[in-house]
């Protein structure tokens, strides 16, 4: 007659088969979870919601790959001064002013205590970043068309200067990381940058649609209200 069995290893052996069990289990989850991160990227949505300080914006926001290098060739229509180049740019332009809400003033880091200009739904004015820097180049530009003893270029100087300081820190905040490619020349500096670089852009296009439907009247800036 063999020796009874002690319960107490067989409860061993059962705890330890389920727990070896378990710890497999837990190391192929974790190895799924890591390889997914790896391999899948996050959506431009989820980019965006990190990114964009305007929420309610995000839904006038979609992009599209954009060769910068297209717009240094002469028959760019945004080049030289025409009266056609001056409705190419004139197109660009939005005048459309969209409200904000007080809650949104704290997402901008903004105080509802500052007199802001108020809107007949109770919100501030306001119009998108984009929009005023975009005004801003036009106005360099029709700048640096202007006859060098036009009287206008005197009084438009004051607003050059604020463009031209607007325009560096964005260029300062944003910081495109794009590297532009040096081609082999055969001059003396032996090489240059090659423009035509790819750039992940917002459509200016949708955001100007977006801008539109939810505007609640219109601006416009001094020196176009003078020019």
């Amino acid at each position: 007659m063999g020796l009874p069995k002690d319960p107490s290893q067989s409860g061993k052996r059962k705890s330890w088969g389920y727990n070896l069990v378990f710890s497999i289990f837990c190391f192929l989850v974790t190895t799924t979870l890591f390889l997914l991160l790896l391999l899948l990227s996050p959506s431009d949505r989820i980019c965006i919601a990190q990114s964009a300080v305007y929420k309610r914006a995000i839904e006038g926001i979609n992009y599209e790959w954009v060769n910068f290098g297209d717009y240094f060739y002469p028959s760019s229509v945004y080049r030289h001064a025409s009266p056609e180049r001056d409705l190419a740019w004139e197109k660009l332009m939005n005048h459309d002013v969209i409200s904000i809400s007080e809650n949104e003033l704290s997402a901008l880091q903004q105080s509802p205590d500052i007199s802001w200009k108020q809107l007949a739904d109770g919100g501030r004015a306001a119009v998108l970043g984009g929009q005023h820097q975009m005004n801003c180049l036009n106005l360099l530009r029709r700048h640096s068309h202007m006859e060098l003893e036009d009287p206008s270029r005197t009084w438009l100087r004051n607003d050059v200067d604020r463009c031209i300081e607007l325009l560096r820190h964005q260029l300062m905040c944003a910081g495109d990381v794009t590297p532009f490619l040096e081609l082999s020349v055969h001059t003396f500096a032996g090489s240059k940058p090659d423009l035509r670089t790819m750039h992940k852009c917002r459509r200016y296009g949708d955001l100007k649609d977006w801008m539109k439907k939810n505007s609640q009247g219109t601006f416009y800036a001094k020196w176009e209200m003078e020019g």
